[in-house]
């Protein structure tokens, strides 16, 4: 595609397709032209990495896609997790209220209205609290838990 200028919203920076920015960030820091809209190093880096991710993403669902034209839709089974008693398991780790709220990544005052039946929890936050009812070192294991013994 030959050098194609879109504006971005600002409509202060033009973006363009071929045509090379490794300058804007040496013009930028001189106050030169290109001070505006400037990228960093670290900004580029950042987009870099998000398209990549992106780019991924898009090949992991054309590869899912392509499995299923061959293969036929892939099952997806619903199971049905039980309603936790969150006190009862918070109580079975040891763990504080704040402690166990860390190691499960929610709010302290999330949890509190779990243990006080005033919201329940769902989804993915479910499924990890049948886990920890099962085996409560779990949240001890947990990235904001403490260290497993």
């Amino acid at each position: 595609m030959p050098n194609t200028r879109v504006y971005s919203s600002s409509a202060k920076h033009p973006i363009s397709r071929g045509f090379d920015h490794s300058g804007c960030a040496a013009r930028h820091r001189r106050g030169g032209t290109a001070a505006r809209g400037a990228h960093s190093d670290a900004q580029e880096q950042a987009m870099n990495a998000a398209s990549e991710r992106i780019e991924r993403g898009l090949k992991e669902a054309l590869a899912q896609a392509q499995r299923e034209e061959r293969e036929g839709p892939v099952a997806i089974e619903k199971i049905d997790v039980p309603e936790p008693d969150v006190k009862a398991i918070r109580a079975s780790t040891g763990l504080s209220r704040a402690e166990f709220a860390r190691s499960i990544g929610v709010e302290e005052s999330t949890l509190l209205d779990w243990e006080r039946r005033r919201r329940r929890p769902e989804g993915t936050a479910r499924v990890l609290l049948d886990m920890i009812a099962g085996d409560p070192r779990i949240a001890h294991r947990a990235p904001g838990g403490e260290s497993a013994d």
